[in-house]
């Protein structure tokens, strides 16, 4: 709109210099035809005519002309500075309704800006609203999910525990019945060693006190009490000698010198 304006100033500018070149051309013409005409129709008084006349003549005319000139463009001047101020004054209204229609476009595309912003920014509150619902749910049906796969997970494996302790208990108990059948058979084996030995070392001892007691003459009906307490008193000789020390056994299992037939 502005560019529009200048071309039209501009135009209206162009059109008062070219009227006013115009002006000075056609008087330019008009003054040489009326020398023309006044060489053609009086030669003689032309000739005739000092020179000092044609002279003033001349320079009266060109005074002449100068004044139409110069008037001619002191009259263009002032239409030139009205037609300026005019349009000015026209530039100045269509500016100021340049200004009025662009602030008042401006208005109502900010104020349709701001409805489509707000109406954008209600359609995202809902779709955020939407979209946060959706994920609420999904979130607690993950959680549902999650929680009944722990629930079964903790029960398979309370289950799987209770199954490996009951298979432990077992596995322990009949264990523990091996070992004490073992140890119940070690023992009695053992007892049966223990006692075998015993009745061999108790052999080789009562032997071995017999040989002893017949040697010296010793009476047996004499040596019982003697006899028993020895047994009592070297217990546990008796016991290391069922493992294998039988000397201790054979010497302290001696007759008492004291009882020989003879004293009975």
């Amino acid at each position: 709109m502005e560019s529009t304006l200048l071309q039209i100033f501009l135009g209206l500018n162009l059109l008062l210099l070219g009227g006013l070149i115009s002006l000075a051309i056609q008087f330019a013409f008009a003054h040489r035809r009326d020398q023309k005409l006044q060489s053609t129709q009086q030669p003689t008084q032309v000739q005739a005519l000092p020179k000092a006349i044609r002279n003033r003549l001349a320079d009266n005319a060109a005074k002449k002309l100068k004044n139409v000139l110069d008037k001619t463009s002191d009259g263009l001047e002032d239409d030139l500075e009205d037609t300026s101020k005019q349009l000015n004054k026209l530039l100045k209204q269509f500016g100021s309704s340049i200004l009025d229609d662009e602030m008042k476009l401006f208005r109502e595309h900010l104020e349709e800006i701001r409805r489509q912003t707000e109406h954008a920014v209600g359609t995202a509150s809902l779709e955020i609203g939407d979209q946060q619902t959706m994920i609420e749910a999904r979130l607690a049906q993950r959680q549902s999910e999650f929680d009944a796969k722990l629930l079964s997970l903790q029960t398979d494996l309370e289950q799987t525990l209770a199954i490996r302790q009951d298979e432990l208990s077992s596995a322990l108990d009949e264990r523990k019945k091996q070992l004490i059948d073992k140890l119940d058979t070690e023992f009695v084996a053992e007892r049966e060693r223990l006692y075998t030995q015993i009745d061999t070392k108790l052999g080789d001892a009562v032997a071995t006190f017999l040989t002893e007691t017949l040697q010296h003459n010793v009476d047996l009906g004499a040596q019982s009490e003697y006899l028993a307490v020895m047994l009592e008193q070297h217990k546990d000789e008796l016991k290391a000698a069922a493992n294998g020390d039988s000397m201790l056994l054979q010497k302290d299992l001696s007759p008492n010198p004291n009882a020989t037939k003879e004293n009975k």
